[in-house]
C-alpha cells in the first residue's frame, strides 16, 4: 500500500471513482443529465460533421488512455492522465460542449501536469492525490458526462 497522500481512503475513493467515472462514461455513455426542468440555454452554435469526428476521435482515445488505470499501479494513474491531456490538447470541441469540454481538459491538464515529472510509485500517488484534492471532481464527471452523450449522439446542434 502506497505512503502519502493515496494512504488516505478519502483519496483513494476519489481517484478510483474519477478513473471508473471517466472510463465509464467515455466507453460506455450515460443519459444527458439535463432534465426537463432545467434551464433553458442559448442554443450553441451547429459543428460540422468534421468537427465532429475530430471531438469524437479525441474522446473515444482519452477514454482509452485512462481505461487503464489502477490506483494498485501509480504508474498506469501517471500514463492515462498524460495520455488523456495528450489526445485532448488542442482540440477545438463543438460549441454546445467546448465549457464541459474546457472543464474536463483543465481537470487533466491539472493532474497530469502533477505527475508529469514523478517517477516513482510514491511520487506519482502523491502527485496524483494532491492535483485531485483541488479538482471538483462532481462537475468533472458531470461535464463528462453532458460530453459523452452530446457525442454519441452525432453533436445535435442542440445538446
Amino acid at each position: 500500500m502506497p505512503a502519502g497522500v493515496l494512504a488516505r481512503r478519502s483519496t483513494v475513493a476519489a481517484t478510483g471513482i474519477v478513473a471508473l467515472g471517466l472510463g465509464v462514461a467515455c466507453g460506455l455513455g450515460v443519459g444527458a443529465l439535463r432534465g426537463p426542468d432545467a434551464p433553458e440555454a442559448e442554443a450553441p452554435l451547429p459543428t460540422t460533421p468534421e468537427a465532429c469526428a475530430v471531438a469524437q476521435v479525441a474522446w473515444s482515445r482519452a477514454a482509452s488512455a485512462q481505461a487503464s488505470m489502477s490506483q494498485d499501479e501509480p504508474a498506469t494513474l501517471r500514463e492515462g492522465y498524460l495520455g488523456a491531456r495528450d489526445v485532448v490538447d488542442g482540440v477545438e470541441p463543438p460549441p454546445a460542449v467546448a465549457d464541459d469540454w474546457g472543464t474536463y481538459v483543465r481537470y487533466v491538464d491539472t493532474v497530469a501536469a502533477s505527475v508529469a515529472d514523478a517517477t516513482d510509485d510514491a511520487a506519482i500517488a502523491d502527485a496524483v492525490g494532491s492535483a485531485l484534492a483541488s479538482v471538483d471532481t462532481a462537475e468533472v464527471m458531470a461535464a463528462a458526462e453532458r460530453i459523452t452523450a452530446y457525442l454519441q449522439a452525432g453533436c445535435p446542434a442542440e445538446p
